[in-house]
């Protein structure tokens, strides 16, 4: 066993994918997913931890799905030159000293999801992935005790379902190596709010989750220059009322989420900044009308648009919404209140390959419709 293992990094079992889900991250954490083989320490006795044999899996230590409502074991328990990863998932866990993984020298990982933490512990500068989701953590400070820059390694931040009701300047920004930031769904009855510069310089941040925090978009037009190539934000379920001239101006954004966010007005120049999007879903909202040209500065890489949910009328989808040459592939419209929709329309987005125009009022379709290969849905 011990020689097939230790030709295997411990982190195989660990980490299957560089951004796990809930769940996946969750079953991460469990006997089951690892292997009781796999797990430093492999039991639990009234002495305290005992170490494994296997030099490769002593790199990690689990205390997940334990009763650790007093508190953690001492650190000093653990071979702290060697673990790189801890995990304490759902172990009622609700405090930790401030320093108390501070002289782990080796530390890359820590998986605390689902316990009653309220407050913010120091986090190691080697730290590369911080799974803390489904606490009662109030502030997003104080995880940090250096300047950002220290933290080259950090790459992952999952904080979501917690009560943070503000992140102010500073919060997350500069941390040149992080990946993927998830802050969604907020515990608290009040919006979370963006100060300026809170969420900024993030060069190489490939996920945001900033979803169901019942934000304003004002908040979101604070975040300044984030993302590498290929950037998804989702904001659905915030409160955004309407698209501001330049809500967004992150060119790097390619697959952006503001479904159910209350929205009833866009500018014309609300994605104008958004030069490189593909995939926009605006579905549930209160739309009724389009300006001119408001999908016209996505250049040809606009693929996906889901405007379904909405109120819009036949003047809302006229052709004057995209530019000639745009690669538009599929254009959903359900459950609207067409009655009619314009030729024009597809005179400029003539690479569509789906049309979804179901649950409206339509009286007839465009002559151009019979004479194209794109399925429709009706």
């Amino acid at each position: 066993m011990r020689s097939i293992l230790s030709s295997v990094p411990w982190f195989v079992w660990l980490l299957q994918c560089p951004y796990p889900t809930h769940a996946e991250a969750s079953n991460l954490n469990s006997t089951e997913a690892l292997g009781k083989e796999q797990m430093w320490p492999p039991a639990w006795t009234e002495q305290g931890c005992r170490n494994c044999t296997c030099d490769y899996l002593r790199r990690l230590v689990n205390c997940s799905n334990r009763d650790f409502s007093s508190g953690l074991p001492s650190a000093s328990m653990f071979p702290l030159e060697e673990t790189e990863a801890f995990c304490f998932s759902n172990s009622s866990v609700s405090f930790i000293d401030r320093d108390y993984f501070l002289n782990f020298s080796t530390l890359h990982i820590i998986q605390g999801q689902y316990n009653q933490l309220t407050r913010p512990f120091i986090v190691p500068s080697t730290i590369t992935t911080l799974f803390l989701y489904c606490n009662r953590i109030s502030s997003a400070s104080g995880f940090f005790q250096r300047d950002s820059y220290h933290y080259n390694n950090l790459a992952n931040v999952d904080l979501s379902h917690n009560c943070i009701d503000k992140i102010t300047t500073g919060g997350f920004a500069n941390f040149v190596g992080l990946r993927s930031l998830d802050l969604c769904c907020m515990k608290n009855p009040l919006p979370l709010v963006l100060e300026k510069g809170a969420i900024a310089n993030l060069s190489l941040l490939t996920f945001l989750d900033l979803s169901d925090n019942g934000m304003t978009s004002a908040s979101i037009h604070t975040l300044e220059n984030v993302g590498n190539t290929g950037l998804k934000i989702l904001l659905g379920g915030n409160d955004l009322v309407q698209l501001c001239e330049d809500f967004l101006m992150l060119p790097a954004v390619s697959h952006l989420d503001i479904h159910n966010c209350n929205i009833q007005h866009v500018h014309a120049n609300a994605f104008r900044y958004l030069r490189n999007l593909r995939f926009l879903y605006m579905y549930d909202n209160k739309i009724s009308f389009l300006p001119e040209g408001v999908f016209n500065h996505t250049e040809t890489a606009l693929s996906r648009l889901d405007l379904s949910m909405n109120n819009l009328t036949v003047n809302s989808t006229s052709g004057s919404l995209f530019r000639n040459g745009q690669q538009l592939f599929e254009l959903l419209l359900a459950n609207n209140r067409l009655v009619e929709i314009e030729e024009s329309l597809f005179e400029t987005i003539t690479e569509l390959m789906y049309l979804d125009v179901s649950s409206n009022m339509l009286r007839r379709l465009p002559r151009s419709l019979v004479h194209q290969h794109y399925l429709v849905a009706m």
